[in-house]
């Protein structure tokens, strides 16, 4: 993964992103990641640190000042966040 993680910080798989292929009958599964630290709070968990990480690609996204279309790095990424319904941030459209 490109994200890069700086001491004491993980990735933890969040979730799994699934896109349907209805013509070939197939699914494919891409990962949603967080990169965390430990939060050794009562109770213990996890800080998230970045929510950002491309799905496809595995590099951290940073959005325009102006909510725009995301790094030119991306581009080929983002036909597949719509399928997917990812964002970068976390949200789900």
């Amino acid at each position: 993964m490109s994200a890069g993680c700086r001491r004491g910080e993980k990735y933890l798989l969040h979730r799994w992103l699934l896109k349907r292929e209805k013509e070939h009958g197939v699914v494919y599964g891409y990962p949603g990641w967080l990169v965390v630290t430990v939060d050794e709070g009562k109770p213990p968990g996890w800080q998230i640190v970045k929510d950002n990480v491309c799905p496809r690609c595995g590099r951290e996204v940073v959005l325009g000042t102006e909510g725009g279309e995301g790094e030119a790095d991306h581009r080929y990424c983002q036909e597949l966040w719509a399928q997917i319904g990812w964002w970068p941030g976390g949200r789900v459209k």
